[in-house]
């Protein structure tokens, strides 16, 4: 995960950098050491010739691995529900999803917490609250990620449910700053 940031050319600290794969890995790198980074991860990024660069990373469990999870109980493929997915209209309201698949990760760290749907709602619904779940999760740690490194200019993210357009509207409308696609494969790219 460590080399997400280096995909696009030298890592900006006004950026987080998020691969939405089966998990949520959000990064922000930080010129300085972030002090008690915690409920977050500090972690050093790399260091060369100029120095360390720090990052603050946090981690979303369930993202791709509960998309899976929403698809497995209602009983529709994934293909199909992301399809219905993007053509939802906006004044739909969907349940509300507690997503523990995997566990809770930043800034709350709970293994042993169960997945659960609150409400109804037709499975389409249901699978937009497991996303609306994931665009919360990662909003919760980046509000962190601010109280250690100001504010953001702009979030990239990467990974296979970076293809959502649904989701990456939501993502911006909740943070408020403009999020960029960065391609599927940034990992492999940030270490070339």
């Amino acid at each position: 995960q460590s080399a997400v940031p280096y995909a696009f050319g030298t890592p900006d600290p006004g950026c987080a950098y998020i691969n939405l794969g089966t998990g949520a890995f959000i990064q922000r790198p930080l010129p300085t050491r972030p002090q008690a980074p915690a409920p977050l991860i500090g972690s050093i990024l790399a260091l060369d010739g100029h120095g360390p660069l720090y990052s603050l990373e946090g981690s979303v469990n369930g993202a791709g691995a509960a998309v899976a999870w929403c698809a497995a109980k209602s009983g529709v493929s994934e293909p199909a529900l992301w399809s219905a997915f993007e053509t939802l209209p906006g004044s739909a309201v969907p349940p509300l999803f507690i997503n523990a698949v995997g566990g809770l990760g930043s800034p709350w760290w709970q293994a042993r917490v169960a997945p659960e749907m609150i409400g109804t709602g037709t499975p389409v619904e249901r699978f937009a609250a497991v996303i609306e779940s994931i665009v919360f999760m990662i909003a919760e740690n980046l509000e962190r990620m601010v109280d250690h490194g100001g504010v953001l200019r702009r979030v990239v993210v990467t990974g296979g449910l970076s293809r959502s357009d649904g989701l990456c509207r939501r993502l911006a409308a909740t943070l408020g700053v403009p999020v960029q696609r960065g391609g599927l494969e940034a990992t492999a790219r940030g270490v070339a």
